[in-house]
């Protein structure tokens, strides 16, 4: 019985990541790691699921939101990256993905599309492959709607610095939880973890907003090695190619 193909629908590459959005880097990276045939397409909001990326098609059906394409795709190819753990870690590991999914990335979210100078490059660089008529009036759309869910959220109603101030205390909490005996968050193993963990400090390393936020990080080399180290091993290719 052959494989079902996955399709993996997102923005386009951008700023010398698999994507700007740590969303769909992290779903790249875990169908990369799975090691599940998949090809990478463009992203539709007016398709997605949700309106949003990342999403997938699989077997003609639209999964959306990156944990919903991890807990489909696991099931469909019997792939577990959390066999190997211990209940302290995988609680942990549910506590570091909901502070970067959960925290960090509203702030990040806010930074570039909140941000007017910010907002100009993200608009070119995120939906510069759009038909013209669709890349001139999508994302302004887009943004109205993330201004109000961020002004909802909370993100919105506080200044750069004290975004700043708490981003970075959060980043350096997850650098410090990391394990310092081997490439991955728990050591020498791969875990469901590190899609999320790599999908967001490659974000922070790589982000190319003319207004990046300046954090306070307190042991960025160690960021770097993790990094690299994952890159070299499950987007090599993507590296060749800048």
């Amino acid at each position: 019985m052959s494989q079902p193909s996955v399709v993996l629908h997102q923005a386009q590459r951008t700023w010398g990541m698999p994507s700007a959005s740590p969303f769909a880097t992290k779903a790249e990276f875990f169908l990369r790691a799975a090691k599940v045939p998949h090809t990478v397409a463009g992203f539709n909001p007016m398709q997605a699921p949700r309106g949003k990326m990342p999403y997938i098609n699989l077997k003609g059906n639209f999964v959306p939101d990156s944990e919903g394409i991890y807990k489909i795709v696991s099931r469909e190819f019997g792939v577990d990256f959390e066999s190997h753990l211990s209940a302290g870690q995988k609680a942990l590991s549910q506590v570091v993905r909901r502070t970067l999914e959960d925290g960090t990335y509203f702030i990040v979210y806010w930074n570039r599309w909140g941000v007017d100078a910010n907002w100009k490059k993200v608009k070119t660089d995120y939906f510069g492959s759009m038909p013209p008529g669709v890349r001139t009036v999508v994302p302004e759309i887009l943004r109205k709607k993330v201004i109000k869910m961020c002004k909802g959220h909370g993100v919105a109603r506080y200044s750069m610095d004290e975004l700043t101030a708490t981003m970075s205390a959060d980043v350096n909490a997850v650098v410090d939880l990391m394990d310092d005996k081997g490439p991955y968050f728990f050591g020498e193993k791969l875990s469901k973890v590190d899609f999320t963990v790599y999908a967001f400090l490659l974000s922070l390393l790589k982000g190319q907003e003319p207004e990046p936020m300046k954090l306070v990080l307190n042991d960025k080399a160690k960021i770097e090695r993790y990094v690299k180290g994952i890159e070299a091993t499950y987007f090599a290719d993507l590296a060749a190619a800048r």
